[in-house]
């Protein structure tokens, strides 16, 4: 489903409606004409790669992209998504990693960027992930949705091609029944309850049109394996916890440990007994989650941490 456009005619970016969008692209075309082998390396100026590789090193080595991009926001706002080390290079260089797992998933199961479809980032924080797909600006229609009114707010200052607004603890979001050709949701099913977790299922399966796509990321064995072996700690549960109801893993595929309190870079108004850390296994996800979807593809820890689910709407 992607566009036909021979590489010839795509040696430079479409214009937008989007001024500082347009700065960024015009930036782009001068460093990969000037970068000697860029322009080999990357036949096609608007595709994800060169976007990828302009948006890794831009913000780091190259003033036109200084001088243009998209700001950054504070580090209080960073680190509710990032924790500790919330530099600004980090944020930006995890956020690419993940913006470009997350959009290849959805092209490779059939989304068209360039269709003028409208995607949702549901939890978008403070734009993390989102603000990478400024290189669809003007193609695409981009919204974000999260409970931190604040961070919602960053994104609604500063990222133009994007509508931004906070949402409820519970369904239903305010768009209408099948207005999205794609959702995704970046670590937000990893803690949410599974009462919480289902229900937001189905409310992305009303927002999704029929064939639309959902790329949704879960914590799954390799992140309980991870636990259990004292390579990660997420604080909530302890690995002797953990152990104890690995069994009932096993066995239902869903296992879910709330918050008992949130800490100072989480001090928004969320209630901890609602959010924590759940574990969702592939057969749970192929019993449960495929009421309304078709299980589309499945990446098993691609990054060795989170579990990638892409699901099409029936």
């Amino acid at each position: 489903m992607q566009n036909d456009v021979p590489n010839s005619m795509r040696d430079r970016f479409p214009d937008t409606p989007y001024p500082r969008v347009n700065a960024i692209f015009r930036a782009g075309e001068r460093i990969r004409r000037r970068q000697y082998g860029v322009s080999r390396a990357f036949p096609e100026v608007d595709g994800p790669e060169f976007w990828y590789w302009l948006m890794w090193y831009g913000p780091a080595i190259f003033h036109e992209i200084q001088a243009v991009n998209y700001a950054f926001p504070g580090e209080g706002l960073r680190a509710r998504v990032i924790g500790e080390n919330a530099s600004w290079k980090r944020f930006n260089q995890g956020g690419l990693v993940d913006w470009r797992r997350i959009e290849r998933c959805l092209r490779e199961a059939g989304m068209n960027f360039r269709g003028g479809g409208a995607v949702l980032d549901f939890g978008c924080g403070c734009g993390r992930i989102l603000r990478h797909f400024a290189l669809y600006a003007g193609r695409g229609r981009f919204y974000g949705t999260d409970l931190d009114a604040e961070a919602v707010g960053w994104c609604d200052l500063h990222l133009d091609f994007a509508a931004c607004s906070a949402g409820p603890a519970a369904p239903p979001l305010d768009f209408s029944d099948g207005f999205f050709e794609a959702v995704y949701a970046y670590s937000v099913f990893s803690h949410l309850p599974e009462e919480a977790s289902r229900a937001w299922l189905a409310e992305l399966a009303r927002l999704l049109k029929p064939g639309g796509l959902a790329a949704l990321t879960v914590q799954g064995r390799a992140v309980a394996e991870a636990v259990l072996s004292g390579a990660a700690n997420l604080g909530v549960p302890s690995r002797e916890t953990l152990r104890g109801g690995l069994a009932r893993l096993e066995e239902s595929g869903f296992l879910f440990y709330p918050y008992q309190a949130l800490g100072e870079t989480d001090a928004r108004e969320l209630d901890p007994a609602r959010y924590g850390n759940a574990f969702i296994l592939k057969p749970y996800i192929e019993r449960r989650w495929t009421e309304a979807f078709d299980l589309a593809d499945y990446l098993p820890a691609p990054d060795g941490w989170q579990d990638y689910v892409i699901l099409k709407r029936r």
